[in-house]
């Protein structure tokens, strides 16, 4: 039992964790294109 559960929070915690790297990266596009805009106004 316990090995089966430990499994699904495996799956859980990579798919927090790939939600987590998304949300980062689409941050990082975002203020990217703010920093790149703003040096060439």
């Amino acid at each position: 039992m316990a090995g089966q559960q430990s499994k699904i929070l495996r799956g859980n915690d990579l798919e927090k964790e790939a939600a987590k790297i998304n949300k980062i990266t689409k941050r990082l596009e975002i203020w990217f294109k703010q920093t790149l805009i703003s040096s060439l106004l």
